[in-house]
């Protein structure tokens, strides 16, 4: 995906809610603060959208859920919209989501003439690292390894966000020690493909605004 297609995705995803913002918070989000990023992150070709119902704040669990099933059966996967644009929007609902207090604030806009004005809050680096972390699938995997192979992630960083969990008591600390664990053996695997030379560097020149990292 690229920084074009998120910005029509936010664009279009508004449009069919009638909303003037949205959340973008999968791996996609990243485009925000690395507009030119390469690697498997920008191959992807699904982007993450969490509804947000009125007054910038996501609604409550019902009417969040029917509105990611707006955006699912219109421009998701399967949709003629994936057919013709190469790419698709998945609604997503909060509860599917592990984040950090305050990760709305620490949201990075997006809103150019081709989002029509919309507004995208795409996630801070950190806190969609965070995430990935937690959900830890196939493809959580493969897209931090590569962030933190192109020197996108910091694991001392993100050990630092994700330990915040704990201290903010949304998750135990029990399975805080079993992501930190988990961390410390993809960091190793992006040191092993960094040193045999697996494609995914950042591009020279790309001095995007990393977002915070604290």
């Amino acid at each position: 995906m690229t920084r074009t297609q998120l910005e029509h995705g936010i664009r279009a995803a508004c449009s069919l809610l009638q909303t003037s913002e949205v959340f973008v918070v999968g791996s996609q989000s990243i485009l925000a603060s690395y507009p030119n990023l390469s690697g498997p992150v920008s191959k992807s070709h699904e982007m993450d959208i969490l509804p947000i119902i009125q007054s910038g704040v996501p609604s409550d669990y019902q009417n969040q859920k029917a509105a990611a099933d707006i955006l699912n059966g219109n421009i998701g996967e399967g949709t003629q919209f994936l057919k013709t644009h190469g790419f698709e929007v998945e609604g997503v609902i909060e509860a599917d989501l592990t984040l950090p207090s305050g990760w709305r604030e620490r949201t990075i806009p997006v809103c150019n003439e081709n989002t029509n004005g919309c507004v995208g809050r795409c996630l801070d680096p950190y806190d969609m690292a965070t995430a990935k972390l937690a959900a830890g699938r196939v493809k959580d995997r493969t897209a931090l390894v590569n962030l933190i192979q192109q020197g996108i992630i910091k694991p001392k960083l993100l050990e630092k966000r994700t330990r915040n969990l704990l201290a903010e008591q949304l998750l135990d600390g029990s399975t805080i020690d079993d992501l930190i664990s988990k961390l410390g053996r993809w960091s190793k695997l992006a040191e092993k493909q960094k040193a045999i030379g697996t494609p995914g560097r950042r591009k020279p020149g790309d001095s995007s605004n990393p977002g915070s990292l604290g």
